[in-house]
């Protein structure tokens, strides 16, 4: 049987010919790893960093390693930072582990560089909580790799920050000021402190508008550092007479969704711009952004939805992605560099090809977007530049944004359509649904697996348990799978194509458990049920 990091370096392989066939494609997620047996992205982690990092382990044939194993890296260090913020047993642990590893390797003379500045570069776009120590001396190793190779990422954060702008502008690489978040957001990361203040007063003090506007938006950044000394900045009289009025509106909308500690201070720096008599410019759609189409996955079982536009700026594309995430709200954004249509288009498809999505109205964003962002608020989840970005394009201006009322569009579907909240009328919805589940129950991946369903899977599997088990194992999360189902049918009622589940379903199902159904009498818990008993098997006694 071939060692685990064997499997790594198949899976390695499979995904670089992948790329190396589709071309432009999304970064495989963190259920293809886990079919091949991993339970914890530590553990994935663990055996891929070798592969990636040890030269005399790099795959010299393939052009496409390097990008393969950023993209698997990427899957497993997000769903990390997930089961981190979940509180799951043995993440924090398993980061610590993940981080010891990536430093003893910095130390290191014969690492493969370029996949360590890719590392970095993955670290500094999530939101992972690195010990000081850590981020210390990637700084370090950062700054010791610019010196022995300079490349021309590099050349914008070791050059004079003056010279680092022209060359954007020369470039024509910055057409808004999310351009320049793009391009600058990750590379301030582990940026040394002694660069990073006056790279931000000259930011701070360009003739740019779409600079100095995006330099607003580093108070969103990951890294507390990059927040605080901007906002030590913007406290001085100098830097606050030229925040705009377009600032100013992101200065105040930016302020619910930083940390409490630093909420004061933005506070005081934005009266006192009022004080200047600097106007708050209204909520507006920007005049040469246009969304053209939005696509959304399922919600899978572990309450996560992927949503991708594709938006059309200046006579280019790009494509802007956000996670949901029950229980936490917007956990991730990201935005593509402006491109071909082409391009972004080749993206969405091989998307299409890995999980079920439809494509939807942007109503369903105007609907459920709220409901994310009261969740952000609830769980202290920060919110990210891209996902600001996604609010504005939208058109959403959210102060106090609140949850969705499950009881409210209950209530007003009864009274709409008291057709689909039947009997007859759920055996056909969950005969429908089932046959769905089953079709693309790989892509779904609905089952429980927490250390109580677990120790009860444990249970049945050992004939300890008498019954049915199916009401055992799920009715602690009835009340979940009553909200998802809602949120489903709302995901589905949105659907811009004729094909795909009927929201009637969904909608019939989330009816079914409020009225105390037996889960057994469901039949796609049965599904549920079973799925969650093998994944409980595999861990209870694997090997």
């Amino acid at each position: 049987m071939p060692s685990n990091q064997a499997l790594a370096a198949q899976l390695l392989a499979s995904v670089a010919q992948e790329i190396e066939q589709a071309g432009d494609s999304t970064a495989p997620d963190w259920r293809a790893i886990y079919s091949m047996g991993w339970r914890t992205p530590a553990d994935f982690i663990s055996e891929l960093l070798p592969i990636g990092l040890e030269s005399s382990k790099t795959s010299p044939s393939s052009s496409y390693h390097n990008e393969a194993f950023e993209r698997l890296l990427f899957a497993s260090l997000l769903q990390l930072m997930i089961d981190i913020r979940e509180g799951r047993t043995n993440a924090e642990s398993g980061w610590q582990q993940v981080q010891q590893q990536l430093a003893s390797y910095m130390s290191h003379e014969g690492v493969n560089g370029e996949a360590m500045m890719s590392i970095i570069g993955l670290l500094a776009s999530l939101d992972l909580p690195m010990d000081e120590e850590f981020v210390e001396q990637t700084k370090d190793w950062q700054s010791d790799y610019y010196s022995d190779k300079v490349d021309h990422a590099s050349e914008l954060v070791t050059m004079e920050p003056q010279e680092a702008l022209q060359l954007l502008l020369d470039e024509e690489a910055i057409q808004t000021e999310y351009d320049f978040y793009l391009l600058f957001a990750e590379q301030l990361t582990f940026i040394r402190d002694s660069i990073l203040d006056p790279l931000l007063q000259s930011l701070l003090q360009t003739h740019h508008d779409d600079i100095r506007e995006g330099t607003l938006l580093f108070l969103l950044h990951k890294q507390k550092e990059v927040r605080q000394t901007l906002l030590k900045l913007l406290q001085t009289p100098q830097y606050q007479r030229l925040v705009t009025p377009l600032g100013l509106r992101r200065l105040i909308t930016i302020r619910n969704w930083i940390e409490k500690s630093e909420q004061a201070t933005l506070d005081r720096i934005i009266r006192n711009v009022r004080k200047l008599g600097t106007p708050c410019a209204q909520y507006e759609v920007p005049k040469k952004a246009h969304i053209e189409k939005v696509f959304s996955s399922a919600v899978d079982g572990a309450g996560a939805q992927s949503i991708v536009i594709l938006c059309k700026e200046y006579g280019q594309y790009r494509l802007i992605g956000i996670l949901l995430k029950e229980k936490l709200g917007i956990i991730d954004g990201w935005l593509t560099p402006l491109s071909s249509k082409r391009s972004c288009e080749n993206i969405i498809s091989h998307l299409r090809q890995e999980v079920y999505t439809l494509p939807i109205s942007i109503n369903y964003l105007q609907t459920v977007l709220p409901h994310f962002l009261a969740l952000n608020s609830q769980s202290g989840q920060p919110l990210t530049a891209e996902v600001l970005m996604t609010l504005e394009y939208c058109g959403l201006k959210q102060w106090q944004p609140q949850p969705l009322d499950y009881q409210d569009i209950m209530a007003r579907w009864q009274k709409e359509h008291p057709e689909i909240f039947t009997p007859n009328a759920l055996q056909q919805a969950m005969r429908r649904n089932k046959l769905w589940v089953v079709r693309n129950f790989d892509s779904l991946m609905w089952f429980e697996n927490d250390a109580d369903t677990v120790k009860k899977a444990q249970h049945v599997l050992e004939e300890q348990h008498e019954g049915p088990f199916v009401s055992y194992l799920l009715e602690p999360y009835r009340t979940k799978w009553q909200a998802r189902f809602i949120r489903l049918a709302l995901w589905a009622f949105n659907n811009s194509q004729k094909r795909g589940p009927k929201w009637q379903d969904f909608a019939t199902l989330s009816w079914a458990l409020s009225n105390d159904t037996p889960l057994e009498n469901i039949s796609v818990f049965d599904c549920i049920a079973a799925e969650s008993l093998a994944v409980a098997e595999d861990e209870l006694y694997a090997e």
